[in-house]
């Protein structure tokens, strides 16, 4: 119908124009790719920045610690999506219900807890000289 042609001709003028903005690829924008590139070209030298902006060594304990909560996070939150996907097979099968009481609220608030650790392990605070 001419309401189809209409809206895959408005469809191309849209998509030629993103490709026009997205300019050459590489430093001049990013024709090969619309996603977030994680590399500097320059090399990081073998450092991390803290979220203080200190630059760290990548073997530095705080980068094992920040790896440490982090991975304890997930585990807690894949125990988190067990526990309620069991609970949501509970809610079907009346016969066979077993109570968790809080333990959801518990994991959810463990996870939280994990995520202000990260962050203040990610942002340690400065020491005081004296």
């Amino acid at each position: 119908s001419d309401s189809d042609s209409d809206s895959d001709s408005i469809k191309n003028k849209i998509e030629v124009r993103i490709l026009k903005k997205r300019g050459k690829g590489g430093r001049s924008g990013g024709t090969y790719t619309s996603k977030n590139v994680p590399y500097t070209r320059t090399g990081d030298k073998g450092t991390s920045m803290l979220l203080s902006g200190e630059r760290r060594s990548k073997d530095d304990d705080c980068f094992e610690a920040m790896g440490t909560v982090d991975e304890l996070c997930s585990i807690v939150g894949v125990a988190h999506a067990e526990l309620e996907a069991t609970l949501e097979a509970n809610e079907r099968d009346i016969d066979n219900t077993i109570d968790y009481g809080q333990l959801t609220m518990w994991l959810v608030e463990t996870m939280s807890r994990l995520f202000d650790i990260g962050s203040h392990v990610a942002k340690p605070k400065k020491e005081i000289r004296r």
